[in-house]
């Protein structure tokens, strides 16, 4: 009897990350010029005036505390967000199989690169668009197509809300747990009171804040999507009713 020759599967080494890799960057390919300068101008101008003039006025121990705050209420908003964003996928998935197969079917089809050269210009890609408002290539394998289908575009935008609030979850827990006695520590050794600690907690402060605003602005945006999801599927229903 002869034995059954084996031949072993080559696996692709992939990160572990390259679902979330995936939703971070379709979110910058598939958002236009200028919903990013909204998403990201707006909180940066809103968080950059408010520490300006925060550390004009203030002492370092008074942005510090505004920075605790700020990142205490922000931990119970960015919980009720996430949530509220992990219940619109639920409704979206919920959805008859029909009508998501004609979701996933709109839509067009767009230049496609080759993924050694995506992987090198991601970055530059998203900042030109950001910047100068070049579109964006998609950041899918070539040869797999690159649909842009109005059901992965929704996906997208609900997915990454919920990964940038996970994010802000986790980093502002941790510093929480730093900061307890951070600010006795700092005022031992007297970096409470130089310049450059205002400095460095005035930007720190600033860029923290816009990721705070930068979420809630995402969903709100993800909001108008879920009102104009429900009300296609209630125009779905009418017609096949």
């Amino acid at each position: 009897m002869k034995r059954r020759k084996v031949v072993p599967i080559k696996r692709m080494r992939e990160s572990v990350n390259k679902d979330t890799q995936d939703i971070l960057f379709s979110y910058y390919g598939y958002s236009s010029p200028q919903e990013l300068r909204f998403d990201w101008g707006l909180p940066l101008l809103i968080a950059v005036i408010s520490f300006l003039l925060l550390g004009l006025v203030s002492k370092n121990t008074v942005i510090m505390n505004t920075l605790v705050d700020i990142n205490s209420a922000s931990l119970n908003v960015m919980a009720i967000l996430a949530g509220f964003n992990t219940a619109s996928l639920a409704v979206i998935a919920s959805t008859n199989q029909e009508t998501l197969r004609k979701l996933f079917s709109v839509g067009g089809n767009a230049t496609t690169v080759k993924k050694e050269e995506v992987e090198q210009n991601r970055l530059r890609k998203i900042l030109g668009k950001i910047i100068f408002g070049k579109e964006i290539l998609d950041f899918e394998n070539s040869s797999e197509g690159n649909n842009h289908n109005i059901l992965k575009q929704v996906l997208t935008f609900f997915s990454y809300a919920i990964v940038i609030q996970l994010i802000i979850l986790v980093l502002g827990s941790i510093f929480v747990v730093l900061n307890k006695n951070s600010q006795q520590i700092y005022t031992v050794i007297g970096f409470i009171n130089t310049t450059w600690a205002k400095v460095i907690i005035s930007c720190l402060g600033a860029i923290w804040f816009t990721i705070i605003l930068h979420s809630l602005l995402v969903s709100i945006r993800n909001v108008s999507l879920l009102y104009r999801y429900i009300l296609y599927l209630a125009k779905q229903s009418k017609q096949e009713s």
